[in-house]
C-alpha cells in the first residue's frame, strides 16, 4: 500500500506535469485517473497540499488548482 505522502506527491507531480503541459489545471478525475485513487482520495490530497501552501483553489470553481510553489517535495 502507497504510503500517503508518496500519493500526495503524485498527485502534485502530476498537476505540474499537466499544467506544463496543457497550460491548465487538471480535473479532479483527471488527477485520480492517473494516480489511481479515488475522487475522495483526491480531495484529501489537494487539501494537504493547500494546508502545505503548494497550491490553491477557489471554492466550486473548476479547474482552479493554481501551483504556489515549483519546488518537488511537498
Amino acid at each position: 500500500m502507497n504510503h500517503p505522502q508518496d500519493t500526495t506527491q503524485a498527485v502534485y507531480d502530476f498537476i505540474r506535469a499537466y499544467y506544463r503541459e496543457n497550460r491548465k489545471s487538471p480535473s479532479i478525475r483527471e488527477i485520480a485517473s492517473a494516480c489511481y485513487v479515488s475522487v475522495g482520495t483526491v480531495f484529501r490530497h489537494l487539501d494537504r497540499l493547500e494546508m502545505k501552501g503548494y497550491i490553491q483553489r477557489e471554492p466550486n470553481q473548476a479547474r482552479s488548482i493554481v501551483l504556489l510553489k515549483e519546488d518537488g517535495n511537498p
